[in-house]
């Protein structure tokens, strides 16, 4: 029969059991049991409390937001149509003070240059109805890549144009590229940013345009027309180029295609690793959910909506007021006739000086 294991003293005692929580405290102890043992009772300090895992405890959350910089730089890119569109605008300006001068290779009257002028403004419309639906179709990206090609031909049909028709026709297909890149330009770039930086990025289209007209009418100041139109087909294609090289399509329009994996790559791609990417996926398809709820709470046997009840809802009030107030604000900023002095901002100088000096 084995006896009572060999007596520790205190100290050894002390040190076997303080050895877990080094920091905790001997509120309490027993005396000594014939047989040599001690209770102690023991209470954890907070460093230790702080310190010791929950078991219910869940893994720390990336942070919700990513890379800023990354975003910046993927608006700037998708933002170079817009500059472009000033581009159009302010090429006029330079190239018909040229074309009227004495020593120009193409002779025009003032006629054809209130045409060359109008024209890019004749075929924008169009582009930006096609803009819009082909973003919807096709993909955000791909318009985007599709748009640069009027703008590159029509650039070039400028530069090379050995008469007045060419450049009719260059004009009218820069002005479809600038009417294409309107909308794709814009709704890129508030899918792929997050609410903490989609209000400036946004912005950037309005700057963008009017950092084309500076450029052109810089551009103007140095060079004759023909080599500023063949430096203009410069911009959209390097946007070309980027935009295949480094701009993945928007997870909102992938999500809508059905392709959630693709989707999430793009999301790394635009946030980088250390954001949570599930998360934000997570509630892009929710609110994808929402829409589709929203969608089929008539039922799934409803019929579709009438021509008429659509139209008949653009006239209530939650549609009539914003549509009003735009269209009110357009008016005023075309009729103040601020496209007529972009486009001939070097003969309006040149009048105004000869008035001032009169």
């Amino acid at each position: 029969m084995l006896g009572p294991p060999p007596p520790r003293d205190e100290q050894e005692t002390r040190s076997l059991v303080e050895k877990p929580l080094n920091n905790s405290k001997i509120v309490s102890e027993t005396p000594k049991s014939p047989l040599g043992f001690q209770s102690l009772t023991l209470v954890p300090s907070k460093t230790d409390l702080c310190k010791a895992p929950l078991p219910n405890e869940e893994p720390p959350r990336r942070p919700r937001r990513g890379s800023a910089l990354r975003q910046v730089l993927i608006a700037l890119i998708a933002n170079l149509g817009p500059v472009n569109t000033g581009m159009v605008f302010g090429f006029s300006a330079v190239a018909i003070p040229q074309l009227m001068s004495a020593n120009s290779t193409i002779k025009i009257d003032s006629d054809q240059a209130s045409w060359i002028a109008s024209l890019s403004s004749l075929s924008t419309p169009l582009g930006c109805i096609l803009g819009g639906y082909l973003m919807d179709l096709l993909g955000r990206r791909t318009t985007l890549l599709l748009l640069e090609v009027p703008l590159v031909a029509g650039w070039l049909l400028i530069a090379t144009a050995g008469g007045v028709p060419q450049i009719y026709a260059g004009r009218l297909l820069v002005g479809l590229g600038s009417g294409l890149v309107g909308a794709p330009a814009r709704v890129y770039t508030g899918e792929v940013s997050q609410p903490h930086l989609r209000g400036t990025l946004a912005a950037l289209a309005s700057v963008a345009v009017s950092l084309g007209v500076l450029i052109e009418y810089g551009g103007g100041a140095a060079t004759e027309w023909p080599v500023l139109a063949g430096l203009s087909a410069a911009l959209p294609l390097a946007a070309f180029l980027l935009t295949a090289l480094l701009l993945p399509e928007t997870p909102a329009w992938l999500l809508t295609q059905g392709k959630k994996d693709k989707a999430r790559t793009a999301l790394h791609r635009l946030r980088a690793d250390t954001c949570d990417v599930e998360r934000e996926l997570a509630d892009l398809e929710a609110f994808r959910a929402n829409i589709a709820n929203l969608k089929s709470s008539a039922g799934p046997t409803a019929p579709p909506p009438k021509q008429h009840s659509i139209i008949k809802s653009l006239f209530e009030p939650a549609a009539l007021k914003p549509f009003s107030i735009l269209v009110i604000y357009f008016l005023i900023y075309q009729f103040s006739g601020v496209n007529s002095i972009t486009f001939y901002a070097v003969e309006v100088g040149k009048n105004l000086l000869i008035l001032t000096n009169d």
